[in-house]
């Protein structure tokens, strides 16, 4: 009795590591799957990044040329302006409706104003109570150049909003100093231009000065504008090409791969305006990361699949074959020459 149960025992234990072993193979056989749906994931992520960056880039670029066709055409209007008479004459209601009409024509731009040599506004295209610029920087910048200059962050005085000033002086006939003449552009301009380039939602795109202070950012404005930026981004920034893209966070505390441009006046070895668009690495990911966590998806499911089939089927295909032969062995043991075996089925030989 205690032989004979030793030996079932065994039998046992030696299906049941057939069964676990047959297992085992199976669990073995889904890891190269695996490894090919997280390389191939992982893959994808690396391009999906780099196509990113790629738009990113590309929509700078856009928007750099735009932004150098409208400063270069602001430097010529503002000269003509300068050279009409009566901006030369200082002739206020005269210069109120010139301005007007070239407001009118340039909807981009917020307002035009001119002031004297003390820097005391004298005409603007909109209503205004006369307020002096002199200590403003394009005035400045004016004084020390006597040629065009670009401003820093400020919200306009008369239109109320975040602008970029764009001035160039005013002179005599004999080369002398008499004022400035002045464009004020409406920053959000950008914005709307931004709403146009398809970009993943989340993006973002923001304009600095000089001073890497914030001019303007698509989104939460009132927020952010005015704030000098994140020294991190001062540093990605301000190294060198004058174009290129980073990873970092933004001011959101959200992720993004950014690209970004410095923008310099003519002869100007510093920049006056920094120009970053940021697309959220979670959207620019997205796409690979549901692609592996379908393709994960199924994997498990096919995995579960084999490991019912080779549970049931190995125990009717593999199991039961084996307990007859060793059935059949145990007869040949017992001296019963009556088996007979083949390769496929065990068979008892009747009389």
């Amino acid at each position: 009795m205690s032989l004979s149960y030793q030996r079932g025992s065994v039998r046992f234990s030696f299906f049941r590591s057939i069964r676990s072993q047959l297992l085992l193979l199976v669990i073995i056989s889904v890891f190269p799957a695996l490894a090919i749906v997280i390389y191939s994931g992982l893959e994808r992520q690396y391009h999906d990044i780099e196509d990113a960056k790629d738009s990113a880039i590309r929509v700078v670029q856009s928007l750099a040329i735009d932004h150098e066709h409208t400063v270069e055409s602001t430097r010529k209007l503002l000269i003509t302006l300068a050279k009409a008479p009566a901006v030369q004459n200082q002739n206020a209601s005269a210069c109120d409706k010139l301005f007007g009409s070239f407001i009118k024509e340039n909807p981009v731009y917020g307002n035009i104003f001119a002031a004297n040599a003390e820097g005391t506004i004298f005409s603007s295209s909109m209503p205004f109570t006369p307020y002096n610029v002199k200590n403003r920087k394009f005035f400045q910048d004016i004084l020390r150049t006597m040629d065009f200059s670009v401003g820093e962050q400020v919200i306009g005085t008369i239109i109320k909003q975040p602008v970029l000033h764009f001035a160039y002086p005013i002179t005599g006939s004999g080369g002398q100093f008499r004022g400035v003449v002045v464009i004020a552009f409406n920053l959000a301009h950008y914005g709307k231009m931004f709403t146009k380039t398809n970009l993943p939602e989340g993006s973002v795109i923001g304009i600095f000065d000089h001073k890497n202070i914030r001019l303007y950012r698509s989104e939460e404005p009132e927020k952010y504008i005015g704030e000098l930026d994140r020294p991190e981004m001062i540093e990605h920034m301000s190294a060198q090409p004058e174009e290129g893209v980073f990873t970092d966070v933004g001011v959101d505390g959200t992720k993004h791969l950014y690209a970004y441009k410095r923008f310099y006046l003519k002869d100007s070895a510093l920049p006056y305006l920094f120009m970053r668009v940021g697309i959220p690495e979670e959207q620019a990911l997205s796409h690979a990361r549901n692609t592996i966590l379908i393709s994960m998806a199924l994997l498990c499911f096919a995995f579960i699949i084999a490991i019912v089939l080779a549970w049931f089927l190995g125990n009717v295909i593999i199991l039961q074959r084996l307990n007859k032969l060793a059935d059949a062995t145990k007869r040949l043991a017992r001296g019963d020459l009556k088996v007979r075996k083949s390769p496929y089925r065990i068979k008892l030989q009747r009389r």
